[in-house]
């Protein structure tokens, strides 16, 4: 029987934990979250100002809350096609890829980074090669290594069932949940200060003071990321939206299914429809990582039981895995967990100070996207002027950004029952 527990996180145990707040404390900058957000906000910081200053808590255990979960892509196009996003919206992009994969190798994190390139299908409906070819041309016209599969190229080179797909020659994946823990060690090497287990139950922003099961953190300037107890309630739900995503992981393949799978050499990919997208990438011991089912949920739904999927949404996923690798139908998965995706309704982060001395970094879709979080907060809270204004908390969202975002999950049915937009 396939276990529930997030595949990265399960193979994160004998990461020892850390210590727990056990006593009231004082702090510099307190950064709530100890995901990719949080973690990246405090590596930039900490080449800023004393380290020493900075204090990160989780209310579980570095890196396996929404980053956990995630399939650890650092690609440029999967919430968004490349012929869709404005030029500054994608070179904020690449900056957080660029910026992850630099903070790998200077810091020799060991968290298996891997560049790999990837495949966009059109996988399902023949209407989906249209978007596969403005994406080819958009690329082909920027300068990517790119290239266009018929469904015959596709099936003999990469054992793929789809109706094309264009290949494109960039893109890194990694262990998000090793890239954090072993981030984490380094700032504590630097002095950062770093408490697990240590949720934040009340905030009092005037005395500014977080109050947890065992004391209280006062601070000076306060990060409120991803992790935060504080995203039911706070000033962005009206902008912003969580979906839930199903992802498993297969017993290991057989030499000969790994070969047929990855003949061409390992690689990644997702497809074009935007209701129930596919995603899927090679994760080590001869495994597939597959994942997509995306809908709308609320924040209450998705803390209930954070890790286990419905039985709809993962027979969806198996059925998705099954039409895409019809040579490994047999195969079981391992692994089959749910995950939570926050996102804005233009999918771009919310990162800034909404009241003084008090910052947001919400609401990242996709890892590159919140590493890039962490490195703006850092220049707002150090005093710097913003490279850019893009993810400012306060933006405005055009009404047709809400209607586009509406019709892409579910409307009829998931937004009937977990009315989100405010």
């Amino acid at each position: 029987m396939a276990k529930n527990t997030p595949y990265f996180i399960d193979k994160a145990q004998e990461y020892p934990g850390r210590k727990n707040l056990e006593q009231t404390i004082d702090a510099g900058i307190l950064i709530v979250g100890a995901g990719m957000t949080g973690i990246s906000t405090a590596y930039a910081l900490s080449t800023k100002i004393d380290p020493a200053c900075i204090t990160v808590v989780d209310s579980g255990r570095v890196g396996f809350s929404t980053t956990g979960r995630s399939a650890g892509l650092l690609v440029d196009s999967v919430e968004e096609d490349y012929s869709d996003t404005s030029p500054e919206e994608y070179n904020q992009i690449r900056r957080g890829i660029k910026g992850i994969v630099d903070a790998v190798e200077t810091e020799n994190l060991s968290c298996a980074l891997t560049r790999m390139p990837s495949l966009y299908l059109a996988s399902d409906l023949k209407e989906q090669v249209s978007t596969v070819k403005r994406e080819f041309e958009a690329r082909k016209e920027a300068g990517f290594e790119v290239e266009l599969l018929s469904p015959e190229q596709l099936q003999e080179q990469y054992a793929i069932t789809a109706y094309g797909a264009m290949v494109n020659r960039e893109g890194f994946c990694l262990n998000p949940v090793a890239f954090c823990q072993t981030m984490a060690e380094i700032l504590e090497k630097r002095g950062v200060r770093i408490y697990e287990q240590a949720k934040i139950i009340g905030l009092d922003e005037k005395r500014k003071s977080a109050l947890t099961l065992w004391g209280n953190i006062n601070y000076q300037k306060l990060v409120l990321t991803n992790s935060s107890p504080s995203l039911e309630n706070n000033m962005l739900t009206g902008r912003a939206l969580l979906l839930s995503t199903v992802a498993a992981v297969t017993e290991p393949l057989s030499p000969e299914q790994y070969h047929q799978t990855f003949k061409n050499g390992e690689h990644m990919g997702w497809d074009a429809p935007e209701v129930d997208y596919m995603y899927f990438r090679p994760v080590g011991e001869n495994r597939l990582l597959i994942g997509g089912s995306d809908r709308l949920t609320s924040l209450r739904s998705a803390r209930n039981n954070p890790s286990i999927p419905t039985g709809k949404d993962a027979q969806n996923v198996r059925k998705l895995f099954e039409k895409t690798f019809p040579h490994l139908c047999k195969v079981p998965f391992s692994h089959v967990w749910s995950g939570i995706i926050p996102a804005s309704i233009d999918s771009i982060p919310f990162a800034g100070e909404y009241k003084p001395d008090h910052y947001v970094g919400l609401y990242s879709p996709g890892l590159p996207n919140a590493f890039n979080c962490g490195r703006i907060l850092a220049q707002f809270i150090s005093g710097e002027t913003p490279e850019t204004r893009l993810l400012d908390e306060d933006r405005k969202i055009p009404f047709a950004n809400r209607i586009r975002t509406l019709t892409k999950y579910e409307p009829f049915t998931t937004m009937a029952n977990n009315f989100y937009f405010s």
